[in-house]
């Protein structure tokens, strides 16, 4: 891939070429004296300054039915008045079949090859079927970890490295995938009286936790037979009850794959246990006004204790309540309203008592109090009020948010109100084209209901830049419909996307980005 800068007169050229300005995506401006606030019209838009060096990252992905594929361009330099130029790299063919090593037999299923893109946390993902042979369009010189997973279940993936410098007879790359002899296996998953449990699933997982495959367990003595990747030495083992009883908690077990298939384990399966009838109700506790039945909202209940692993999802019903069929134990249940501005998410727990009941059990009712209210105020860099749409996004070291991770409002008249959960966000504003910002992002913003200094936050924008970008194909030609997006570069902490856009007619896209003015 390159990137050349061309000069102003690109923008001069276009107009001419395209006739009306009109025909042009996102035209802002023609000429500089529309714009106000002194700024000029680059490339369509009214942007600051003549020297913006906001650095920034640019992902292109060409359109459907194309036989180029998506590639990246790090760390480019914005200039005013020129526009980046991209020609894009044709693709590779990589062909090749997919046999399997014992029997030669021609095998199904999807492909997916990864290697680590020019952009970091980015990286290049390309997929693509087999029916016993494929076909796959990827970037050239270039090593990929690539992974077979068959059609089949009951057959462990494949993975392996492509070369794509390895070249066939005709010159395009080949790589024929040889599925190597797999390792078996087998054994019994039953009760204390040596019956097992028909139906059940069995699921073999590598240490780091990936999925191998998966069968039935079969006739009563509880028979299973897995087929796992050569040199696999342990493997832990999902066993999940079978849809229509014995109920019992689906459990892991670590155990060591033998050498030879004509041995096998034996699992002992942990006692069978009754389904019970729990309702759980939901209050809603607002200041100053009676506790409420809270309907619509989502319960998720997963088993937390040693018995094994549980999960059920319910929604309460207008009365605040809802009744479900659970196994004893202590459950982690998540707890999220339906409607975004009204309580919050919680995560708490319930214990379902051993001993069957002959009326529905009744734990505590869970509290749910007001979501917390983010207000704030957005202004461009010349103090103006701006519309547009404001994005709360959950910061990863949240862990795994407990409801939604992603809170959105309207900015009207440069003011929002937001309801949101307590914790991290990363908020990101996207202006409405006819305000000529740029988008912005504020990273790591905490909500925290005891300070009331964390429930305001007012948003100044950068005076905007204009990312100009020209998409040619191999050929020269201008390539229409990419679709290209900015992400920030520099010192961030995770990768940001400023803004998209698509190509026009011309391979020309305009979108606007902060502008960082020269030392």
């Amino acid at each position: 891939m390159t990137k050349t800068l061309t000069c102003a007169a690109l923008l001069c050229a276009l107009l001419a070429a395209s006739g009306c300005p009109d025909d042009r995506h996102d035209l802002q401006c023609v000429e500089s004296q529309e714009c106000s606030n002194g700024r000029q019209c680059q490339f369509g838009l009214c942007v600051a300054g003549v020297d913006n060096d906001t650095p920034v990252h640019i992902e292109l992905r060409p359109p459907n039915g194309s036989a180029l594929v998506a590639q990246q361009l790090s760390d480019v330099s914005l200039a005013a008045g020129s526009s980046v130029e991209v020609t894009l790299m044709p693709s590779v063919i990589v062909t090749g079949e997919v046999k399997q090593a014992q029997t030669n037999e021609r095998r199904s299923g999807t492909l997916t090859a990864r290697a680590e893109g020019e952009i970091a946390g980015l990286p290049h993902l390309f997929a693509g079927k087999s029916n016993g042979s494929y076909s796959i369009a990827v970037l050239p010189d270039r090593q990929y970890a690539v992974t077979f997973r068959p059609d089949n279940d009951t057959l462990p993936p494949h993975s392996f490295v492509w070369d794509t410098s390895v070249s066939g007879t005709d010159g395009v790359p080949r790589y024929d995938i040889i599925l190597p002899t797999t390792k078996t296996l087998n054994g019994w998953i039953r009760w204390q009286d040596g019956q097992g449990p028909k139906g059940a699933t069995a699921t073999a997982y590598s240490l780091t936790g990936a999925r191998l495959t998966t069968t039935s367990v079969a006739g009563w003595r509880g028979y299973f037979s897995l087929q796992v990747p050569p040199g696999t030495e342990r493997v832990q083992l999902r066993v999940q009850a079978p849809p229509e009883g014995p109920h019992f908690a689906t459990f892991r077990t670590e155990v060591a794959v033998p050498e030879h298939e004509d041995q096998a384990v034996n699992v002992a399966l942990k006692p069978p246990q009754a389904l019970m009838p729990v309702t759980v109700g939901v209050l809603g506790i607002a200041p100053d006004e009676e506790p409420e039945g809270l309907g619509e909202v989502d319960l998720s209940l997963t088993l937390a204790d040693t018995a094994g692993e549980h999960s059920v999802s319910a929604t309460t019903n207008a009365g605040g309540t809802v009744t479900m069929e659970l196994l004893p134990g202590l459950y982690t249940v998540d707890v999220t309203p339906n409607d975004v501005a009204s309580f919050t998410s919680i995560q708490t727990t319930i214990t379902v008592a051993d001993a069957t009941p002959t009326t529905p059990q009744l734990p505590p009712a869970i509290v749910l109090t007001p979501r917390p209210v983010l207000t704030g105020t957005v202004r461009d860099d010349a103090g103006r009020p701006v519309n547009g749409e404001l994005t709360a996004e959950r910061r990863p070291e949240d862990g795994l948010p407990i409801g939604p991770n992603q809170f959105k409002t309207e900015v009207i008249d440069g003011v929002f109100t937001l309801y949101v959960d307590a914790g991290h966000y990363d908020l990101k504003y996207e202006p409405l084209p006819q305000t000529q910002s740029p988008p912005h992002w504020v990273v790591g913003h905490l909500v925290d209901p005891l300070d009331p200094s964390s429930l305001t936050r007012h948003i100044t924008l950068p005076p905007p830049g204009v990312a100009a970008v020209r998409v040619n194909t191999p050929q020269g030609e201008w390539l229409e419909d990419v679709q290209v997006r900015l992400f920030a570069a520099g010192e961030v902490p995770d990768l940001l996307q400023y803004g998209a856009g698509y190509t026009d007619a011309h391979g020309h896209v305009s979108v606007a980005v902060p502008f960082t003015s020269s030392p």
